[in-house]
């Protein structure tokens, strides 16, 4: 269950984010931590979430372990997820054309069974 922290966090059991108005938010397994680049959007309470290929590692002192794409596929979800429950919509941009997904509908699939409610595509 996920739960609202102040203005700009959510926790939950397994993760936590914070999201650090306007340019980043950083997400914790323990003491893992990755880091989004992000910004505001004026469309429908909606954040851009910048997907570079240097989010496919932990930030140091766990820098040298990276995700698997099952595991960043689950921070995906997880965020989006999180994001939601701060009242914004998740509008996640590929930083280049090698890391554009195919699979947003499986992964808002995910995002509403996280969330228990019905989600819709970005």
């Amino acid at each position: 269950m996920m739960q609202r922290v102040g203005n700009n966090g959510v926790v939950s059991p397994d993760f936590r984010i914070e999201n650090a108005y306007p340019v980043s938010l950083k997400y914790w397994e323990g003491e893992r931590t990755l880091e989004f680049s992000t910004e505001m959007t004026t469309l429908s309470h909606g954040v851009h979430v910048f997907d570079y290929p240097k989010v496919r590692e932990w930030l140091p002192p766990f820098a040298h372990e990276t995700l698997s794409a099952a595991h960043k596929r689950l921070v995906l979800v997880r965020v989006t997820a999180a994001l939601r429950v701060l009242g914004l919509n998740a509008i996640w941009i590929a930083t280049s054309p090698s890391h554009e997904r195919d699979d947003w509908a499986e992964i808002m699939l995910d995002v509403e069974a996280l969330l228990g409610e019905k989600a819709t595509a970005p």
